[in-house]
């Protein structure tokens, strides 16, 4: 499994840097305008947070990326939520590819 996080092409690595709380505070404060000024950025956010937490889910961070999403990034009951489902679909996709023999 992998030990960094994907950055697939499309995305700013900036945003995953932002949601685990590594981002320093004047890119912070640029990329917050960007994405409260720009529909397109916000988006793209939103996608980062879900590549988070699907990662998240399968094992796929560093422990220094773990220990920032357990202690940053869930702290709202609307993430813990999100990764509550996440870890449920990502097991029933398991469980469906064990029954179909994939």
């Amino acid at each position: 499994m992998s030990q960094t996080m994907p950055h697939s092409a499309e995305r700013d690595p900036r945003f995953i840097k932002y949601l685990l709380g590594e981002l320093p505070e004047p890119e912070r404060t640029k990329l917050e305008d960007e994405y409260l000024g720009d529909d397109e950025t916000f988006k793209r956010l939103v996608a980062a947070e879900e590549e988070l937490i699907y990662t998240y889910v399968r094992g796929g961070l560093s422990p220094t990326q773990r220990c920032s999403v357990d202690r940053l990034f869930l702290q709202t009951p609307e993430r813990r939520s999100r990764v509550v489902f996440a870890t449920a679909f990502i097991a029933c996709l398991e469980a469906t590819a064990e029954l179909s023999g994939t």
